[in-house]
Order: C-alpha cells, then sequence, then structure tokens
C-alpha cells in the first residue's frame, strides 16, 4: 500500500432518490458494513437535486459515521462540473493529510448504476500495481432481469452487431471510448492531463463523452488503457426505457439532444436485412445509423488517434483501414491533447461524408 494513501470513489447525483441508496451499498459504503476498506472514501456530487437525493445522502452520511462519506454541492449543472467538483474535494482532503498526488486514485461512478459486489476492492488490487500514466476501465453489462424485460430491444442489438462484427478490422484492445461511470486515474495525472472539459459543437450544443475527452488528452501524453475484467457495473436502462430507437440508433452514445438520425438507407442495406423477420422497413434508417456510429467510435477514432500520437494498432491493416487512414483529416499531437473533442467530431464528419463506401466494406 505503500504506492496508494487513498482511492476516493467520485459520483455525481442529481435527482436519482431511486437508486442513490443502493448504487452506494453496493460500491461497499454500506453501515452494517464492518469491512469497508480503510484507504476509500465516497464524494457524492450534488447537482442540485430537487427530489430526495440530498435528504437521502445526508441521512446516509449521518448513519454511516464510520465510514469517510463526503457530500458536496455543484450548482453549475453538468457531468463535468459535478465530476470535476468531486475530483478538486479529494485533492483538498489529501492536502490537509499531506498525501502526495501521486499515491492518490480516483474512481468515477454514476448515481444510476449497481456495482458488483467488491467493485472497489477489485479496482483497488489493480491500482497497487499500476503506474501513474494507466487510465483503467472495468467492464458494463446489463442484469440479466434487464435483458430479459426488454428482450426485443437487445436481440435487435445483438443481430445488428453480430452481423458487423467480422467486418470491424480493430481489436477491443485498441478502443478509445470510455465508459463515464467505470474509469479511474491518478489525482496527479488528471491535472496533467487538463481534467475534465466542457466541449460544445459548432451549433453550441454541448459534446458529452467527458471521461473518453479525457482519455484521448491522456492518450497524447503517453497514457495507457487498463482494462479490468473482473469488475463490473450494471448499465441503467432508463434511457432506454425513455427512447429506445434514439439509444439504440446511437449506439449507446451520448450525442446531443439535437443530434439528427438518418432518415435515408442505401439500397443495398436494405436488400441485405429485409429478408429477417427481426427487421421491419421502419427499423432499417435506426440500424444504418447504428452501424455509422459504431464505425466511427470503434474504427475511425481510434485509427484516428493513434495515428496522431504515432502509435502503434494491436490491429492488422485491413482494406477499410487504408481507405480511411488515406481519406482522414490529419491532426496535431496538440490538438489531440488540448481539443480532443475535434477529433471526436472528426470520426462522426467522416462517416456520415463517406457513409457509402465505408458501409460498403462491410456487405
Amino acid at each position: 500500500m505503500d504506492n496508494v494513501n487513498h482511492v476516493f470513489v467520485v459520483m455525481p447525483c442529481l435527482n436519482e432518490e431511486r437508486t442513490i441508496a443502493d448504487v452506494c451499498r453496493s460500491l461497499g459504503f454500506d453501515r452494517i458494513n464492518k469491512n469497508i476498506l480503510e484507504c476509500t472514501s465516497l464524494i457524492v456530487v450534488d447537482n442540485g437535486s430537487t427530489d430526495g437525493s440530498k435528504r437521502i445522502l445526508l441521512e446516509m452520511q449521518e448513519g454511516y459515521g464510520h465510514i469517510r462519506f463526503y457530500i458536496v454541492d455543484e450548482p453549475e449543472r453538468g457531468y463535468v462540473p459535478a465530476r470535476h467538483r468531486g475530483v478538486l474535494l479529494a485533492r483538498e482532503i489529501a492536502s490537509v493529510h499531506g498525501w502526495d498526488l501521486k499515491t492518490v486514485w480516483i474512481l468515477q461512478t454514476d448515481a444510476d448504476t449497481i456495482y458488483k459486489e467488491g467493485y472497489v476492492s477489485t479496482m483497488l488490487e489493480h491500482i497497487q500495481v499500476c503506474a501513474p500514466h494507466i487510465f483503467l476501465e472495468a467492464c458494463v453489462g446489463y442484469k440479466p432481469s434487464s435483458m430479459k424485460n426488454l428482450s426485443q430491444y437487445f436481440a435487435l442489438c445483438q443481430f445488428v452487431d453480430s452481423a458487423i462484427a467480422p467486418h470491424l478490422p480493430l481489436l477491443s484492445t485498441d478502443e478509445i471510448i470510455v465508459d463515464d461511470k467505470v474509469c479511474g486515474y491518478n489525482l496527479e495525472m488528471y491535472f496533467r492531463w487538463g481534467g475534465h472539459k466542457r466541449a460544445y459543437l459548432a451549433d453550441g450544443d454541448e459534446l458529452h463523452a467527458e471521461s473518453t475527452r479525457l482519455y484521448m488528452a491522456a492518450f497524447a501524453q503517453g497514457a495507457v488503457k487498463s482494462s479490468i475484467a473482473t469488475a463490473l457495473g450494471y448499465h441503467s436502462v432508463r434511457k432506454i426505457e425513455q427512447n429506445p430507437l434514439r439509444h439504440f440508433a446511437t449506439a449507446g452514445f451520448p450525442f446531443p439532444s439535437s443530434y439528427p438520425l438518418e432518415a435515408d438507407l442505401l439500397p443495398h442495406l436494405v436488400q441485405k436485412f429485409n429478408s429477417n423477420d427481426k427487421l421491419t422497413e421502419q427499423l432499417l434508417p435506426y440500424v444504418t445509423q447504428r452501424v455509422l456510429n459504431e464505425l466511427a467510435l470503434f474504427v475511425v477514432l481510434p485509427l484516428h488517434v493513434f495515428r496522431t500520437a504515432d502509435r502503434e494498432l494491436s490491429s492488422a491493416s485491413t482494406e477499410l483501414v487504408a481507405f480511411i487512414e488515406q481519406h482522414l483529416i490529419k491532426r496535431s499531437l496538440l490538438e489531440l491533447a488540448s481539443s480532443p473533442a475535434t477529433l471526436l467530431t472528426d470520426a462522426f464528419n467522416f462517416t456520415a461524408q463517406y457513409r457509402a463506401t465505408v458501409l460498403s466494406y462491410l456487405l
């Protein structure tokens, strides 16, 4: 433990009275849990809740007095201000205790996500052997009960994703996308990498994916991602239930609400899927959009980032990779480090511009 003084679990919260108590318990912050790790603290950032979330948190804080349980307010709405405020509090606490920031780590969590038992201790085991430049990411999945209740939705996802998976040329080890609710990083490196920053599109809409953008900036400075298969968080299905078609088409990526869905279809794509009864004509535009978004996120973006950072991909080159590399705009290492949102936007612009060509490689 000499290389780790403390681990702060940072959780934004906005109107999560239905889940907040269960989420905290799933992370081990329970007053009946006598085995809570001494080197861990929970920081919950209330982002202006108007329901009973704050009351529940205060009751938990009072009842769990033996646990390091902090509540802080962040009036500026949004994941970026809330997550950053939690990290700032972690730095303040570390300073009070005289801890070297290199020995302090942050685990990001969300207030609507249930975590598998032992999540924090599993992450801590990996932190203990990590160099500061390692960017941690646990696994995510859906509870079996959620998948059963939304069986048609998940069947469609499985059908489409399995159809294109053999044609996606990159390995999971090359992925740049980071899930906000299951990642972790060293506190000193967080500030060196530039921290969480808000980013906006040309039309003024906010671009989310703050942890992916943080990792991209970190990648430009030599960071490496380490995936932890034994730590697991369970997705909330709330957004699927609210708008299943949009969630399907975007592949779960947090696009702005104004993000348009493509309505037109490529004739050969229609012909390929028309024979399958899982897909109706009304669903096909969303299938096209999902495929394009997955190409942008899991093929174009990694190629863009690795090339900009002058680092080698684990995956072999293919005709699709060669086409992307030939036509994708080039960016500088400085742009990757200071404006990762630019490269993220490039990826989506590329699949929009060359949609017919990139889709043809999958058919």
